[in-house]
């Protein structure tokens, strides 16, 4: 079992306005006790929300080359999303932050990953949880900031963002 962790997340309004909801604890990486688990995609561009899995050696190589990438994210069938996400270890502190909107970017929410484990000597993995509020449909796109060095760098799937469709998801469980 991979270790235990509680997470906060900031959500904004269009206002302004921060509050900060508790998210539950959960183990990574194996994500024990949350449910049936698929795997949602592998991200890699490709046309609309299609995405094809890339090797361990390409998510890697497109950490090194990006700084940031997002290499892989699972749904469970309680409301969970979970991902990994590598960076390029430019310096000791840092901070890896999901940011995500379930309305089309007009409010959203902000949660923290945690480190998980150094790929190799270069790049390290964090992973993160989030658990989506139970809809009848909705599209959740979410991006990641790594903040480094006084720098912010993004993924945000080549300016498209990650989206996941949770209707079409419920439909195929």
């Amino acid at each position: 079992m991979g270790s235990v962790f509680s997470a906060c997340a900031k959500s904004n309004d269009s206002n302004g306005s921060t509050a900060t909801k508790k998210a539950p604890s959960a183990y990574l990486p194996s994500f024990t006790g949350i449910g049936r688990t698929r795997a949602l995609f592998s991200p890699k561009k490709s046309t609309g929300t299609a995405f094809i899995q890339r090797s361990d050696s390409e998510s890697i190589e497109k950490a090194r080359s990006a700084n940031v990438t997002i290499v892989s994210l699972r749904a469970s069938d309680v409301g969970l999303v979970t991902g990994e996400i590598y960076v390029r270890n430019l310096a000791y502190e840092k901070k890896v932050t999901v940011r995500y909107t379930m309305d089309g970017w007009a409010t959203h929410s902000e949660m923290p990953a945690v480190f998980s484990r150094n790929v190799d000597e270069e790049i390290d993995a964090f992973g993160f949880i989030l658990a989506l509020p139970k809809q009848n449909s909705g599209k959740c796109e979410l991006c990641v900031c790594y903040s480094v060095a006084d720098a912010e760098l993004w993924d945000n799937n080549e300016g498209a963002n990650y989206a996941l469709d949770q209707a079409a998801s419920e439909k195929k469980q």
